[in-house]
């Protein structure tokens, strides 16, 4: 810059031109310097192949091209895009300084994404596919700002697993039976031309048979004609159907029900089709369908087998059904298990990819199996097994024998590179699957076997075994000729004999057959059998038994103690437990064979109550335990729930530790019996293994089976709990039918004027009727009189009565039984007694004794109710007196609100006294006291009976409640004996409603019938409690009514036509509707005896058929029980009006 005094400044760096006069400053001549600009700054790096995946650009890791890279200025706004070079590497130059980031937006084809390395002026990678915070000074390069790309590795895997289906057992039974008349029947069509059910042969046949399908279908008509064109037909199927397939006929709006034959015909084509063509008939067939011929699922008929059917009454089921097995990993042996040419062997592989590109030309075998079904898993249809996708395939083989392995093996491509992988699975056939058997017998002191005559069975003997005691008796089924103590000359003194058999009376006879010769201790047993000396048993066998060996000079005391005899032909019964002398039979093998375990072991009573074990003596158990399988097995345990003292005895044949296919082990426990019912339960476990023993990897098998007795004498208690409700009447009727005439009646004493029994109105009747009782007691009189005061009479009863109270009449030795009339006087005192006065007459009144005339619990005839009975035939049980034993729900019915009693009635049916007798009820607090303790000694005695009560209001709904009872052993003075305690207990059930309703005797809640609704469907069933010639069908013609309505007639007539009867409903009645019987329509009531009957039509309309269909009769008066749901042949009781006008419903 030119200064104070001017100058020039065109050239650069030069001032110029400066003029200056003397004494003159020329100031600010200045040259003025600026700072050059910064040098541009740049980012550069490489997108390659890192083929090892570190991160790191090593040598020989290639470039990628062609690959966008995009910078970003600091606020991520894209300023800049480039690709990378032919080796991967791009830049951006010409950059200010600053911060940015690069960007790789989208992946390179074909390569999986790496790591991101921030380069030489550092960086943040956090962010995939993106390198920020890249700082750069002016003039500065950063370099090595590298994305890492992976080539992908392609992969597959397959998982291969194996289960065993067990196939369906077809229900053997004759569906017909079970399930009704047909609905519905399923066939599998397979060309055949056999017949094979159990229908007479012109039920079940093949009609026709012309030709055979050659296209693999026909068209199927099932019909009721054997015409297959008839057009009148009742046509349940028709349709093309594939050979091989099934296909179902069925009743319809066309064809209402199968009839006695169902027709299938078999056609080329549709015979009803002229356009098809090829309708030639092949085969016509018939098949019984009503139920009077055996109809079985398997059923084979020419080309049909029946595989399904659904009846009126529900569908048959598979008796077995098919049982899959689970689907098991089984990459080692043995895998699962299967039953040789039985099972199926199913196998399922799965294919996964497990990598990170799709797969193509993916194909899966296996190396025995050429069948593999492609299941699914293609979720997008594109033929590619896409990343994380799995499918899966199945194929399957009927279960070889042995140890079998397959291997599933899959392959897979990409870009030209093929992955494999391959997976085994293990199963083992068996000709029998690992199973294991035990049986738990049970003998109790006294056990007898349980076979007689065991010639018969077993065939002549080969060998007994005999039991050593010492004895006089001889307890045999044979001739006392033929088996018999021949001599009896002393007793064994040491506890051992010398036994000789022989077929020689003589026992020194040299010339003997010997079948046993030994000393034998007493208590012990020993066995006689044929051998070479002695072939076979004769007619008669001899035991002797000497006090020692009669052949060995040295013993000495050689001295005969017994000879016996005992018939060993098949002429005379051989039984086990024989005993004769000094020896029982208790072993025998014969030439059919032995005795099976269940006689030498005990019963096998799987369940209660088993046999009968005194108290105090031995029980023993024997449990056998067999193999039924194919395989042996190992860690062979037994145990018992109860028991700990299994001990093994016998059976490992061949000592190797294996139980092996058909062996028997034998194991033993015992106990003392003591109490009760006992029930224990023996469970046996093991582990299939090889020959060798090596374990074969299957399931444990095991089985377990019980064994029950009861212990007769010693502690015991029971408790039987009965319940009562409003309206309860004795479940018994015409009691002398049942029990005999009478030796005691009880009555209950309630003022009354009424007669309700079931006996005429002349033998139940009041005769006087003078006057009410005032001070609450009465003086009865029970004669066989009706003057109350005939000297003469025989006297049942005579004194004092409370009102409310009971009273016995009985035979006795002035009155030795009831007459036809019995009669019972009420005075006000003691008519005998001239000082009490007041003897005016009550009440007198006549009751029939004698069976000529019914007797039912429940009779009043004026002051008297009938509340007990002993008979010549027995007495009226607890279940009478008390109520019901409603131990299972539902129980009787209760109207809500209503009273429930329960009594509870505890007894010693042990041979002990029992103390501390406590009885409890989980819901119910029972009463104070108790009745029964006859001697009043505080101990419920043997034979003794208390008895406790309990009550409570009707609860809504099943009500269930449990007594408790226990008590404690004790001797006649009441000393605790230290036995267990003694515990039983017993339910009681009633069901509260609104309403009674079936299964509560109408009667006794609603009173006799005014009116009775029907429900009307055709059967030939009675199901009622009532007596069987009470309620019974006494007509049926086995015909059905053909248009759906009836004309139903109901009356107090047998003969249908009888217009001179009382009709309680006439008209017609559809087939499932109700209609009411009513004595309103009468104007009478129902009698004994009402019939129903129901014609085909009117019977009094000549222009309609008049055919009876059936007739039934049905007790309406109470002395039966009427239930609602009674069923009645054609009719069912649904509806019930008493005296009372209430219905129920």
């Amino acid at each position: 810059t030119a200064g104070s005094t001017g100058g020039n400044t065109d050239v650069n760096d030069i001032i110029s031109q400066i003029t200056v006069n003397a004494g003159e400053n020329s100031t600010d001549n200045n040259f003025g310097e600026v700072l050059p600009p910064p040098e541009p700054a740049s980012i550069s790096g490489f997108v390659y192949c890192d083929d090892n995946d570190d991160g790191i650009k090593d040598a020989g890791e290639a470039g990628l091209s062609n690959v966008t890279i995009q910078l970003l200025n600091a606020a991520g706004v894209v300023i800049n895009t480039t690709t990378t070079a032919a080796d991967g590497s791009y830049s951006f130059t010409g950059l200010d300084a600053g911060t940015y980031s690069v960007v790789e937006p989208t992946q390179p084809a074909g390569k999986n994404d790496g790591k991101e390395t921030a380069g030489s002026t550092g960086g943040n990678t956090d962010v995939n596919d993106i390198i920020s915070q890249i700082t750069v000074n002016a003039g500065e390069n950063s370099t090595d700002n590298n994305f890492g790309e992976v080539t992908p590795t392609p992969v597959i895997d397959i998982e291969k697993f194996v289960r065993i289906e067990q196939p369906a057992i077809l229900f053997t039974g004759a569906v017909c039976e079970v399930f009704g008349k047909p609905l519905e029947m399923t066939f599998d069509y397979n060309i055949g031309n056999t017949v094979d059910t159990d229908q007479d042969s012109s039920k079940a046949a093949i009609l026709t048979q012309a030709g055979i399908e050659d296209d693999g279908k026909s068209y199927v008509i099932v019909t009721d004609k054997s015409n297959p064109t008839d057009s009148k037909a009742k046509v349940f199927f028709k349709g093309y159907v594939d050979v091989g397939s099934e296909f179902t006929a069925s009743v319809n709006a066309d064809a209402d029900k199968f009839g006695s034959s169902t027709y299938v015909h078999f056609f080329d084509d549709n015979p009803f089709d002229a356009v098809t063509g090829g309708d030639a008939l092949l085969q016509s067939l018939t098949y019984h369908t009503s139920c009077s011929q055996p109809i079985h699922l398997g059923d084979m008929v020419g080309n049909v087998t029946l595989v399904d059917y659904v009846g009126e009454d529900g569908a048959a089921p598979d008796s077995v059904p098919g049982v899959i097995g689970p689907d098991e990993d089984a990459d080692v042996p043995s895998g699962p298990a299967g039953e040789t040419s039985v099972d199926t062997a199913v196998f399922t592989y799965y294919v996964t990819n497990p990598g990170t590109v799709s797969l193509s030309n993916v194909v899966v075998t296996d190396d025995r199996i050429a069948a593999i079904e492609f299941i699914g898993g293609d979720d997008n249809n594109d033929g590619l097994l896409d990343p994380s996708e799995t499918w899966s395939y199945t194929a399957s083989e009927l279960v070889m024998n042995g140890l079998q392995t397959n291997i599933g093996t899959v392959t897979g491509a990409y870009n030209n590179i093929q992955v494999t992988d391959n997976d085994p699975a293990n199963y083992i056939g068996m000709a029998a699957p690992p199973a294991i058997n035990i049986e738990k017998y049970v003998a109790v002191a006294g056990y007898a076997p349980a076979i007689e005559h065991i010639c018969d069975t077993l065939g002549k003997p080969l060998s007994m075994t005999f039991d050593y005691e010492i004895g006089n008796t001889v307890d045999t089924d044979q001739d006392s000729s033929k088996a018999a103590i021949l001599t009896q000359a002393g007793i064994e003194d040491d506890g051992k004999s010398y036994v000789v058999v022989t077929d020689k009376s003589n026992p020194t006879d040299s010339k003997a057959k010997v079948f046993f010769k030994g000393y034998v201790d007493v208590g012990s047993e020993f066995t006689a059998s044929v051998n070479a000396d002695a072939d076979k048993f004769g007619s008669a066998t001899y035991v002797h038994f000497f006090d020692d060996n009669p052949f060995d000079a040295v013993t000495g005391g050689d001295a005969l103690l017994q000879s016996l005899t005992y018939h060993t032909s098949c002429s005379q019964p051989i039984n086990l437990g024989d005993t004769v002398g000094n020896v029982s039979l208790v072993g025998y093998a014969g030439e059919d064979g032995t005795i099976d375990p269940s006689v030498w072991f005990g019963e096998d009573a799987d369940t209660p109550s088993g046999p009968e074990a005194a108290f105090g003596t031995a029980v023993d158990f024997t449990y056998v335990v067999t193999n039924p399988g194919s395989t042996p097995l190992a860690n062979v345990s037994v145990s018992d729930d109860r028991l700990s003292n299994v001990t093994y005895v016998e059976g490992d044949t061949n000592a190797d530790n294996k139980l092996d296919p058909g062996e028997a082990w034998i194991y033993t426990a015992s106990e003392t019996a003591l109490v009760g019912q006992v029930t224990n339960t023996g469970i046996v476990t093991a582990t299939p293994v090889d020959a060798l023993g090596n374990p074969l990897g299957l399931p444990e098998v095991t089985d377990q089976d019980d064994a029950n007795y009861i212990v007769v004498g010693g502690p015991q208690i029971d408790i039987e709990k009965y319940v009562a409700v409003a309206g309860y009447a004795p479940a018994i009727g015409h009691i002398c039918d049942t029990l005999g005439k009478p030796l005691s009646m009880t009555f209950d004493y309630n003022i009354g004027n009424t007669v309700d029994t079931d006996q005429d109105s002349s033998k139940a009747a009041i005769l006087t009727q003078a006057g009410i009782e005032d001070d609450g007691k009465s003086y009865v009189i029970v004669t066989d009189k009706s003057n109350p005061t005939d000297s003469k009479a025989k006297v049942f009863f005579k004194g004092y009565v409370d009102v409310g109270s009971e009273f016995t009449a009985s035979v006795n030795a002035d009155a030795d039984k009831f007459g036809s009339s019995t009669y019972v006087h009420f005075f006000d005192d003691n008519p005998f007694d001239a000082v009490t006065g007041g003897d005016a007459l009550l009440q007198s009144l006549t009751y029939h004794t004698s069976c000529s005339q019914p007797i039912n619990l429940g009779d009043i005839v004026g002051n008297v109710s009938l509340v007990g009975y002993a008979g010549e035939d027995g007495t009226i049980d607890p279940s009478v007196w008390f109520g019901e034993d409603a131990d299972t729900g539902p129980g009787p019915q209760s109207l809500i609100g209503d009273n429930v009693d329960f009594t509870y009635v505890v007894t010693n049916p042990g041979s002990t006294p029992l103390a501390n007798v406590s009885l409890t009820d989980n819901r119910l607090n029972i009463a104070p006291g108790f009745e029964g303790d006859a001697n009043q000694n505080g101990l419920l005695d043997p034979g003794e009976e208390w008895i406790y009560t309990a009550s409570e209001l009707a609860e809504a709904g099943q009500v269930t409640n449990i007594a408790t009872v226990s008590a404690i052993a004790v001797d006649a003075q009441g000393q605790d004996l230290g036995l267990p305690s003694v515990s039983d207990q017993d339910a009681a059930n009633y069901n509260g409603v609104d309403m009674l309703f079936p299964g509560y005797d109408a009667c006794d809640t609603l009173g006799k019938p005014k009116a009775l609704k029907f429900d009307y469907e055709p059967s030939v069933l009675v199901n009622t409690a009532q007596s069987s010639d009470k309620a019974k069908i006494l007509f049926d013609s086995g015909l059905v009514d053909d248009d759906g309505v009836s004309f139903i007639l109901v009356t107090n007539k047998s003969n249908p036509t009888d217009l001179g009867g009382k009709e309680f409903f006439m008209g017609t009645v559809q087939v499932g509707d109700e209609f009411i019987a009513s004595t309103t329509i009468a104007g009478d009531k129902f009698g004994s005896n009402t019939y129903v009957h129901v014609f085909d039509d009117n019977p009094f309309d000549t222009n309609g058929s008049n055919q009876l269909l059936q007739s039934a009769q049905y007790h309406t008066s109470c002395s039966q029980p009427i239930h609602l749901g009674d069923q009645l042949g054609d009719v069912t009781l649904v509806g019930y009006q008493g005296e009372s006008g209430a219905w129920g419903i």
